[in-house]
């Protein structure tokens, strides 16, 4: 049975968006300006929309590896720090899935220095990442998930 889906924000280099339970970005490595601002756009509209009595995991899947740099980072944490009560009621865990040992680098010293306000993990490949999101909605498909993400990307 296909999951329920909206798509917030998507080019040839970015999606974001809700599948089931679970908040998705697909962020390539080859993202352009405008990939960011769209991302930065659906960021904002997603969060808006999340309803306060819901819980979803959020998944931050970089198949290429790659990360954004200081400036970047300010402009995404500057939306994120309008909604830190929100997020941290509503987030049920927070996943990065990336190949790249650097970006899991990263991603590591980050929060160790300056930890998200609700669970998270760092994985090397996404399928260990929906299992993570599994163990947080029990009813979570991830084979469900994967169509329907492979689905929604065809369409880019």
């Amino acid at each position: 049975m296909p999951m329920e889906s909206t798509v917030y924000g998507q080019d040839e280099h970015l999606l974001y968006a809700r599948i089931g339970p679970v908040v998705v970005a697909q962020v390539l490595p080859d993202h352009t300006d405008a990939s960011f601002e769209i991302y930065l756009s659906a960021l904002e509209r997603e969060l808006g929309a999340r309803r306060e009595d819901e819980r979803v995991a959020v998944l931050f899947y970089v198949p290429g590896g790659g990360t954004w740099d200081a400036g970047r980072r300010k402009r995404v944490n500057d939306v994120l720090a309008r909604y830190v009560v929100k997020r941290r009621r509503t987030t049920s865990v927070w996943v990065l899935c990336t190949p790249s040992a650097a970006t899991r680098g990263v991603a590591t010293a980050l929060f160790w220095v300056v930890p998200p306000p609700y669970e998270y993990r760092i994985r090397a490949d996404l399928g260990a990442g929906l299992e993570d999101v599994r163990e947080k909605h029990p009813d979570f498909s991830p084979s469900a998930f994967s169509s329907e993400l492979a689905r929604i990307t065809r369409r880019r």
